[in-house]
């Protein structure tokens, strides 16, 4: 039992130290239109990014120069810390790679012929639409994504039908799993 004890401990520490790590360790602040960022999001979770939203479409020009003020030193601070030269432009090259990863990545799942099957099926439904969200990195160039086979309401009630998807770009593979 005397054992057990310092075990568990180290555990407690170990668990709560590999938490920490994926929390966003640097905060950006941005203004403007809201969109929706599945790629600028998946990047800034890797870079442990956290974008803070300070205004909309209205801005003043003191606000547009602090937060400028704030990034550049954000960048400066990402930088240091990851040992690079950069590091806005390298994020923003690997944004727009893994932009045109997931384009890829949804281009080969509509051709694929198992997952075509379903894209047939819902080009002859109007309510139904496919929805590929949660992109995972699992190895370089190959993603876990969930596409949501999505049944708009009907009676207050949302029918969804999902699927993993594991695609491999190296290979153009993808495999399903319900």
């Amino acid at each position: 039992m005397k054992r057990f004890v310092p075990v568990l401990i180290a555990l407690y520490g170990l668990i709560s130290y590999s938490q920490k790590e994926q929390e966003p360790k640097y905060e950006l602040l941005e203004y403007g239109l809201a969109m929706n960022h599945n790629v600028m999001d998946f990047v800034d979770k890797k870079w442990r990014i956290k974008r803070i939203r300070v205004a909309g479409c209205v801005v003043t020009k003191s606000l547009r120069d602090s937060v400028e003020n704030h990034n550049r030193t954000v960048w400066r601070k990402i930088a240091l810390d990851m040992d690079i030269q950069n590091a806005e432009g390298i994020h923003h090259r690997e944004v727009s790679r893994e932009r045109q990863n997931f384009m890829r990545i949804r281009e080969l799942i509509k051709n694929d012929e198992k997952a075509n099957a379903i894209w047939k099926r819902l080009k002859r439904k109007k309510n139904y639409f496919l929805v590929i969200e949660n992109h995972t990195s699992i190895l370089p160039n190959t993603y876990e994504v969930t596409v949501k086979k999505w049944k708009r309401r009907e009676d207050g009630k949302k029918k969804n039908q999902v699927f993993k998807m594991k695609v491999d770009l190296m290979n153009e593979e993808v495999k399903i799993r319900a």
